[in-house]
């Protein structure tokens, strides 16, 4: 291995934080959007690849060995660099200049490896970026970030930029109000425009802190898909999820009351739908009711001051809550005001 330079694509660094985070398996698949054995396959062919252990498995989970100590620290600071080279490349040319540019691209067509001792180097570099001497990373030699495949415009995948938040996409699935998979959820992905990942990636570092995580349930939200709701609110026969979704609206009231309209903020890319995992905020999550009013005086006071709290947090970090719904985010400087979006989530 001594001497040899080996790319580590990234997803073997969103498996690997994963398991790191969650430290079990099944949580890990579940950030992650896979089964619980293909997480242990990728650890398993990590390990196999780099020739050393990097998790050992324990009753209350899977813990990390020293080199896998040393492999976190230099993961995490891909991880940041990626987010780094995505601010950077909204605001320069062509040029590589400044701090270095790193992003490690799955599909890049044209790369450049380059190990020094332990760092990585690129033209122009500003500062070495610590590596574990085991890995070597894929420089995209441009200043624009490359879109992944299948992503709309500049959106990103939040599981690409932080995969400790936990994703729930319910418009993907049958678990929403319209009881069936929404049309323009190919995946369930939470895509964001870039400002509002890296803004969101700061609530859950602060969370963090306190030992707890987010849970988003909708980011990006097609045209097409809010067309299907608006579709749905006007056939008054379909009424299977009334019970849990919308018990005290009639369905014939939802246009009026706010609940369903012919355009989204999701559809613009920065506005997301999002929860503190195990808080008790009053309401479950799309509950058609003044009781989801953030500052519905019917709720429990403890439930009041953790609506507050998540309400002041995202605030913080430069989102903008909605009147009529406590989980429901805007970013304040998105960058497509004006701008719906039709792309499918895949």
């Amino acid at each position: 291995m001594e001497g040899s330079i080996r790319a580590l694509d990234w997803n073997d660094v969103r498996f690997f934080l994963a398991v790191a985070r969650a430290r079990r398996l099944a949580k890990a698949a579940k950030v992650l959007g896979v089964d619980q054995t293909t997480v242990g396959r990728r650890l398993a062919a990590l390990e196999e690849r780099f020739r050393v252990a990097l998790f050992v498995r324990t009753p209350s989970g899977w813990e990390l060995t020293a080199a896998g100590e040393r492999v976190l620290q230099s993961a995490q600071h891909m991880a940041e660099a990626a987010e780094e080279l995505a601010a950077q490349a909204i605001a320069e040319d062509d040029r590589i200049e400044g701090l270095v540019p790193l992003k490690i691209v799955q599909q890049a067509r044209s790369k450049r490896i380059y190990e020094l001792d332990g760092f990585m180097a690129a033209p122009k570099l500003a500062r070495p970026v610590p590596l574990f001497p085991l890995f070597a990373l894929a420089l995209f030699a441009c200043g624009k970030a490359p879109v992944p495949p299948g992503s709309p415009h500049r959106f990103v995948s939040v599981a690409d930029v932080d995969p400790s938040i936990h994703v729930e996409i319910r418009y993907a699935g049958a678990h929403n109000f319209m009881g069936r998979p929404i049309p323009g959820y190919r995946a369930p992905k939470c895509l964001l425009t870039e400002p509002a990942a890296r803004a969101l990636v700061e609530v859950q570092k602060e969370l963090a802190t306190q030992h707890r995580t987010l849970r988003v349930y909708d980011c990006y939200r097609p045209q097409k898909a809010v067309d299907a709701f608006v579709v749905w609110a006007r056939d008054p026969n379909d009424v299977r999820m009334k019970s849990e979704f919308y018990p005290k609206v009639d369905k014939s009231e939802l246009f009026a009351k706010g609940y369903i309209a012919e355009k989204s903020g999701h559809s613009r890319g920065s506005t997301l739908d999002v929860t503190i995992e195990d808080m008790d905020f009053g309401t479950p999550y799309d509950f058609f009711d003044p009781l989801a009013h953030t500052l519905s005086p019917d709720v429990s006071p403890a439930q009041h001051a953790n609506r507050i709290l998540f309400k002041e947090l995202m605030e913080k970090h430069g989102f903008k809550g909605l009147r009529e719904e406590w989980w429901h985010f805007t970013l304040v400087n998105e960058p497509y005001p004006n701008t719906y979006f039709d792309d499918n989530v895949e």
